[in-house]
């Protein structure tokens, strides 16, 4: 029955895998129902780490595409591909996935590096693009130009995570008056979160697009 077993190192599915195993070795290994996916960086992108990985139990391999250049995630495909064939690990199948940036709102940069936004005080959100590199503790510039459009008097902007918290005054053109709900530090370029408002952002950007068409022609 080891031959049996021995057989399944060239099998090329997961299915095809279970299929050869014998039931009467008691030293196969129980496998997991959840799966472990691993976001790929530059200290584990080689073939031998992602090979430490796969043994230690990762099960999909994360592309984050907020970063990177095409050039670095090919690579990571291609390191993951020869991984699984030059250690095959008795055919547990390996995954590799595409994690596209996504829609999203973020601050503009602070003249000062950050600044501390404090409970109480009155903060001018403006979508007017001129103001993106005039973040400070009175106007802090945001890239969605709906944003005076979607937005309500008693609304929140959450930014960096809801580390700091805004409630909306009033609306007047490009400008939201707003008060800060919870002290925090900003820095440029956070990212924005309008809980319980509907959003008319695109689903894909142009990015998204060109990401997924460089996935399908990585065949991930």
């Amino acid at each position: 029955h080891e031959s049996a077993n021995m057989a399944t190192a060239s099998t090329s599915s997961l299915i095809e895998h279970r299929a050869q195993l014998s039931i009467y070795n008691q030293d196969e290994q129980h496998h997991r129902k959840t799966s472990i996916i691993c976001t790929i960086g530059p200290a584990t992108n080689s073939v031998e780490k992602l090979t430490e990985l796969r043994e230690a139990g990762m099960s999909i391999v994360r592309m984050n595409f907020s970063h990177g250049s095409y050039e670095y995630h090919g690579s990571v495909v291609d390191n993951t591909r020869k991984s699984v064939t030059e250690f095959p690990l008795l055919g547990k199948t390996t995954a590799i996935a595409l994690d596209t940036k996504g829609p999203e709102i973020r601050t503009g940069t602070v003249e000062a590096g950050e600044v501390e936004l404090v409970t109480g005080s009155e903060v001018t959100v403006s979508v007017n693009s001129n103001d993106f590199a005039k973040c400070s503790a009175s106007l802090i510039f945001m890239d969605y130009a709906n944003l005076p459009k979607v937005m309500n008097v008693g609304d929140r902007i959450f930014i960096d995570d809801g580390l700091i918290s805004l409630e909306v005054l009033s609306i007047n053109g490009d400008r939201l008056q707003t008060k800060v709900l919870n002290s925090g530090t900003l820095s440029s370029k956070k990212g924005v979160n309008l809980p319980m408002v509907d959003v008319d952002l695109p689903a894909l950007s142009a990015k998204d697009k060109a990401d997924l068409k460089f996935g399908v022609e990585k065949d991930v």
